[in-house]
This record gives structure tokens, C-alpha cells and sequence, in this order.
């Protein structure tokens, strides 16, 4: 049937919903109060198993627009829900939200009209987060980005409200978040370019967004904050993203290969880069240990530099300094040496060597303090062949993060001596006594002194 047909129908708006029953009616109630009439609602239920289907019904019971539909098959994120709304959708326009946020009363009554005012295929407007730890709503700067939008030189306004993919070719990807829910997408592009969901969980709104940021024909600017978006609650997958540590990857794999078949990469080729390096510095920054911190690094290092040919573009083509110098740490050092030059913010550090005299060439190395020395000497341990580093402790291993271990996991590690690299002689002492009371034999614990 043809879009026109559906005239009636503005806005199509599309929710996939799992396990949301904590927040399925301020989410709803938010949607069906929209000033906006003419739209409709398609509520995905994706295999809940909480109360969520029954809040659903109850609301389609209460007004005549929402549908429900269910996903049956087996998902490993939102993809496959949003996907069949999508399909389902008879609006000229498509919102699609999450199920747990909620929504300003006039935000698709704006978008839509800027969208007819424009004429732009996507309108893109601003948020905050709702943070569920506080139970506030606070401002982070990074939904609506003003500072990569186009310039307006012939206004007093910072930037350009309306404008082409191309017209900012170089900055695309980084005017939002990323995330689906603060935008508003004609049916239209929508089908013209096949545009759907992949299932890469936290990453899968990525091909979808950035995908329809660079085939759309006008992109418009809504600075409004409409949405609030709910953080810092466990059941989100931004809570959880370290439990897929290759989803970006992938999701960056896909939209190459999209961009390519489209004969454009090139043209965003550096906004590409840029954003393919945020995502792997967010994602080694979530790692839980040292393994999967080192795995992810070297996967990236050993394929994805050169599938996404990070390693051709010239440094001077990067924009942002920061991604610039996470480009050239990537390609040049080894994990940890990446940890203390990016994460821990140290550079390289020279040697102290008088522990060598007491710990013989090929000894399995466990190491015990993460202060100043801790970290030269692991620095040290990482780039030498003649010994093997195989864990690294603290007693506040808590608040420094990986890849430093409790000395519970430490210890169950097969090492042949401890290096306590630890400043003051009386703190030294006493981890020692410590360890020889948890078992270690003596002989196996070197202090350097250097």
C-alpha cells in the first residue's frame, strides 16, 4: 500500500519491550498523552516474562491507537522487536522509543512540524538523563552536541538547524549520542535505504542511526530537550556492555560494509574512524579484568585497524586530539602499555633493576602494589621478554579498576615469586608478614628496593 495512503497517520511510534514493567507506565502514559493525536503506537512485547504484557494490554484496552505485536523468536537484544514495528509502521514518520524512558508532551508535535517545515528525513532533537540512583534528572552534553553541527556564518545562531549528511561529512556521527530515541525518521528513508536493527546489544542502534544520518537528504535540528532518558538502573544495556565486548566491532563491521555498497565510505571516512576509536576506548574502559581488557585490545589491534582501515588514514585527516592520540597508541604500543599511557594517564617509565638480582630470568612474576612504582615496575614487566608478569594486586584494587586483582584471586594464580613494589619499608614489611600468613613461603617474596 502506498505511504501516501496513510496520511492520517503522522507519526508511527515503535517501543520494544522486555522485562519493563518497573517503567512501562510513565513510559506509556508519556506517549499516549503526546499533543500530537494523529499517530500510532506499536508496542513490541520481545518475550517478557515480568508483568509487561499486561500493562500493554491494559493500555491498548484504554486507547485505540497503540497495537501490540510479539516477538516470538529467540533475541539477544532489541533489534529483532523494533525491526517488526518498523515493518508494521503506516505513519510518514517513525519514533522510536525505549521502553523505559520518558517523554516531554509536545515533543512529536515539534518534530513533525519541523520535519514538514524542512523537509528534512530526520529530525534530531536534545535530552537529559534521568538517573535512577538520585532520582533526578541532570544534563550530560552529549545527546544534542552542538559543538559538531554545521556553523551558521550568516546568523548570531551557533550552527545550522537544517542541512545535508555531506554538509557535515566530516563530524556526522558525533552530532548525538547515537541512540534512536532522540530522533524522529521519514517511512520514507526508512525504505528507500532498507534501513534496520542488528543485534549487537549495546551497540545495535549504531548501524541504524549512523546509516540514516548519511543516506538521509536533510537532517534537521530540534535543540529541545524532549527526552529523558533513564541511566544508572541495571537492567539497561548501557548498565551491562561489558558482557559484549565485540558488539561494537561488529556493529562497525556492518556499517562499513553498508556505507561501501553505497559508494560513500569514503566520503565519511574520517567521522567513521573517529567514532570506530570512541567505541573501542569505551568499551576497554568497562572490560572486568585484565584477559578480556587484553583480548578486546588485541582484537582490535590485530584486525579491526586494518579492516577499517584506521591504520591509512593520516593522523592530520582526525579531528579530536584525544582519538587522534588513541589511534596512535593502538597501533604502536602493547595493552599495558596502552592502560598506563591512556587509563592510569603515566607515560613509560625507566627501569629499577635491583629486584633482577634476586628474582632469576623466566620467573612467573605476581605483583603487589599499584601506586607510583607499582606502576613503573608493571610498565617494566610488560615489555621484558625475561620474565612473565602474570597478575597484579592491591589492597584497593576496588577503586583502581582493572587490571589490578583482589590478593584473594591473585594468589590462586601459579606464580613463582612476588614483587612487592611498594615505596615505604614498614608498608612492605607488613604485606609481607600478610602473605606468609595467607601461606607464601618466604622465599618467594622480593621487595624492590629501588
Amino acid at each position: 500500500m502506498a505511504l501516501e495512503e496513510y496520511n492520517s497517520i503522522k507519526v508511527s511510534v515503535v517501543v520494544a519491550v522486555y522485562n519493563a514493567e518497573r517503567y512501562l507506565p510513565q513510559t506509556l502514559d508519556s506517549i499516549c498523552a503526546q499533543t500530537l493525536r494523529d499517530i500510532e503506537i506499536i508496542l513490541v512485547d520481545d518475550g517478557s516474562v515480568d508483568g509487561s504484557v499486561k500493562i500493554l494490554e491494559e493500555y491498548s484496552a484504554k486507547d485505540s491507537r497503540i497495537r501490540i505485536l510479539y516477538q516470538t523468536k529467540t533475541s539477544d537484544g532489541a533489534a529483532l522487536a523494533r525491526n517488526m514495528g518498523i515493518e508494521e509502521a503506516r505513519g510518514e514518520y517513525v519514533s522510536i522509543l525505549d521502553a523505559d524512558d520518558f517523554f516531554e508532551p509536545d515533543m512529536l508535535e515539534k518534530a513533525y512540524r519541523k520535519a514538514k517545515d524542512t523537509g528534512a528525513e530526520i529530525i534530531i532533537y536534545d535530552g537529559d538523563v534521568y538517573d535512577e540512583a538520585i532520582g533526578a534528572r541532570r544534563e550530560t552534553g552529549m545527546i544534542l552536541r552542538k559543538e559538531f553541527l554545521p556553523e551558521n556564518r550568516d546568523a548570531r545562531d551557533a550552527f545550522r538547524d537544517v542541512f545535508t549528511p555531506s554538509e557535515n561529512a566530516r563530524q556526522l556521527f558525533f552530532m548525538t549520542i547515537g541512540a534512536a530515541w532522540n530522533l524522529l525518521v521519514s517511512k520514507e528513508l526508512i525504505e528507500r535505504e532498507n534501513l534496520r536493527f542488528h543485534s549487537f546489544h549495546h551497540a545495535d542502534d549504531l548501524g541504524f542511526v549512523y546509516l540514516a544520518f548519511a543516506t538521509a537528504s536533510t537532517i534537521a535540528i530540534l535543540p529541545e530537550k524532549f527526552v529523558h532518558y533513564r541511566g544508572n538502573h541495571a537492567g539497561s544495556q548501557a548498565a551491562n556492555l561489558e558482557k559484549w565486548p565485540e558488539a561494537a566491532a561488529g556493529a562497525f563491521v556492518e556499517l562499513k560494509r553498508e556505507l561501501e555498497s553505497r559508494g560513500i565510505f569514503s566520503c565519511f571516512q574520517v567521522t567513521f574512524t573517529e567514532m570506530a576509536l570512541h567505541y573501542f576506548q569505551l568499551y576497554l574502559d568497562r572490560m572486568p579484568s585484565y584477559g578480556a581488557f587484553e583480548k578486546l585490545y588485541l582484537d582490535w589491534k590485530e584486525r579491526y585497524v586494518r579492516e577499517f582501515e584506521i591504520d591509512t588514514l593520516p593522523d592530520a585527516e582526525l579531528r579530536q586530539e584525544h582519538l587522534r592520540k588513541a589511534k596512535q597508541r593502538l597501533v604502536t604500543l602493547s595493552p599495558g602499555q596502552y592502560i598506563f599511557d591512556h587509563v592510569k594517564e603515566v607515560g613509560l617509565f625507566a627501569e629499577t633493576a635491583d629486584w633482577r638480582e634476586r628474582i632469576p630470568a623466566g620467573s612467573r612474576i605476581l605483583l603487589y602494589g599499584a601506586g607510583k612504582r607499582g606502576k613503573e615496575m608493571f610498565c617494566d614487566l610488560i615489555r621484558d621478554t625475561a620474565y612473565k608478569i602474570l597478575g597484579w594486586t592491591d589492597q584497593k584494587y576496588k577503586e583502581i579498576g582493572y587490571p589490578v586483582l583482589s590478593i584473594e584471586e591473585a594468589l590462586q594464580m601459579d606464580y613463582d615469586n612476588i614483587l612487592i613494589s611498594i615505596e615505604s619499608p614498614v608498608i612492605a614489611e607488613k604485606i609481607k608478614t600478610d602473605l606468609i600468613k595467607r601461606g607464601v613461603s618466604q622465599d618467594q617474596i622480593v621487595w624492590s628496593q629501588g
